[in-house]
């Protein structure tokens, strides 16, 4: 993957992160319990192990103490995808690296 493809990738996941943040804001109750939105932050959390990291890992030799800030909220999502997470600490979380990811990572790219 080119890099100014790798960098559209990255600034859609950062939306997608701000977008599953505002779905969880909006909906009922104190935890996810909507099947569609758990579905769709498990596709968010994957597609960071699968898609991005070997990349910034690989291509662009990312230092691990920033991939490790994406890495672990990540696999938290996914391990409590199984239940039903709290709505508060995934707003939290996705919050967080859409804040952060343009400062980590895109300005790095730049």
């Amino acid at each position: 993957m080119d890099k100014d493809s790798f960098v559209d990738l990255l600034k859609t996941f950062k939306k997608r992160a701000s977008g599953l943040a505002k779905n969880c804001r909006d909906a009922s109750g104190k935890q996810v319990q909507s099947a569609k939105l758990l579905a769709d932050l498990e596709g968010f959390a994957t597609q960071w192990f699968d898609e991005i990291e070997p990349v910034l890992r690989g291509a662009y030799s990312l230092d691990e103490d920033v991939l490790l800030r994406y890495r672990e909220p990540l696999g938290k999502i996914l391990e409590l995808i199984g239940g039903r997470p709290s709505k508060s600490m995934v707003q939290t979380t996705l919050g967080s690296i859409a804040a952060s990811i343009h400062v980590d990572i895109l300005l790095m790219l730049a």
